[in-house]
This record gives structure tokens, C-alpha cells and sequence, in this order.
């Protein structure tokens, strides 16, 4: 009996899609956004910059599928690394920051080898903020702890079995003026996923 069943389920796994075999994957992609005027807090002061460097390493886990549809779990690390920010005034200061979440990730397969997927996380992370400071004012860097949502989407393209390509964009919700103006970050990033 078990025997059997052995061979039935192999038989079955050996004749469904790919995709649906498959049910972890991880994402690594890169952006690269030119940066706003910064206007720092409390003055009317803006620091500018040139380009905001960002990177999302991603974790998915397939919880449940019911149909083509299928609910993951996600776990993301992400970075931004903007260029020094100059202002009128001495000194300079860096809107980096790193931020993780998790949250779950609705995937839904259209066609053989694309995939759409909407996600939403909650986390925390570390943001750096431009501050002005001193009797002889001059600016520097302020490190903050805050939490985050994060919400967003993106389209997959399967190459192979084990591997695609991915457009991903999602957007960080958290404290005014950190790390970006207002309380939004926007990260298009594109990369690649491994499917295992």
C-alpha cells in the first residue's frame, strides 16, 4: 500500500506545472532613484544629493494554495544607500537606512511563465536623518529606530524552473523625513528569483 502511494504521488508531482512544485523562493534586485531636495526638519534648509542606491533581498514560503492562486509568507531586507546630501551650511549627512519586514504575498500565475503578486508587511528598521545642530549650525547625520508598513507588487518571469526574472516595486510607510522626504519610500528594484 504505502509503496503505491509513493508512486502515485511522484507520478502526480512529475505531471503538474513547475511552478506548482516549487514552494520557496528568494529575490535579490537593485535600484537606482535619483533623490529630492531633502528639506531638513525644523528649517528651511534643503540638502540635495544625486542618487539613491537600493537593494531588497526577499524570502517567500508557500503557506496555502487554493487553485492557481497562492498565499506566501515574506520576509524582506531592505537597504537604501543615497550619496552624501550638501547643503548651504558645513558638513554633510547621509539619509541611509536599513529596514526588514514581513507580511504575506498574494501570487496569482497567468500564462506559463508570468506570475503577478500584490504584498503587505509590517517591520521596523534603521533610518538615518539629516539634522541641523549647534549654536554655529552645522549638519550631521541623526540615527532613528521606527517601525514601518510596507506594501507593493511586481511581475515574475520565469526563465527556467529554478529561476526568473522580476520587477518589483514597493513602497515603505514610516516616520516623516526619514531617509527620504516625506514618510514614503518608493523602491522599483529589478533582479532576479530563485525558485526551490
Amino acid at each position: 500500500m504505502f509503496p503505491r502511494f509513493l508512486i502515485l504521488l511522484a507520478a502526480a508531482l512529475s505531471g503538474s506545472a513547475a511552478w506548482a512544485q516549487q514552494n520557496m523562493d528568494t529575490y535579490v534586485g537593485f535600484g537606482d532613484l535619483a533623490n529630492r531636495a531633502y528639506a531638513i526638519n525644523g528649517t528651511s534648509l534643503t540638502a540635495e544629493g544625486s542618487h539613491v542606491f537600493s537593494s531588497v533581498t526577499d524570502f517567500g514560503y508557500q503557506l496555502v494554495r487554493v487553485g492557481p492562486a497562492s498565499v506566501w509568507l515574506d520576509v524582506s531586507q531592505i537597504f537604501g544607500s543615497p550619496a552624501d546630501l550638501q547643503t548651504s551650511l558645513p558638513g554633510s549627512g547621509r539619509t541611509t537606512w536599513q529596514a526588514y519586514a514581513a507580511g504575506a504575498r498574494l501570487r496569482l500565475p497567468f500564462g506559463r511563465r508570468f506570475s503577478e503578486y500584490a504584498l503587505a508587511g509590517v517591520g521596523g528598521g534603521l533610518f538615518h536623518a539629516i539634522v541641523m545642530n549647534g549654536a554655529s549650525p552645522t549638519v550631521s547625520t541623526e540615527r532613528t529606530f521606527h517601525g514601518l508598513f510596507e506594501f507593493g507588487g511586481g511581475i515574475d518571469f520565469r526563465l527556467l524552473r529554478w529561476f526568473s526574472l522580476r520587477l518589483d516595486v514597493r513602497d515603505l510607510v514610516t516616520g516623516d523625513q526619514l531617509g527620504a522626504p516625506g514618510r514614503q519610500h518608493v523602491l522599483p528594484t529589478f533582479g532576479m528569483a530563485f525558485h526551490y
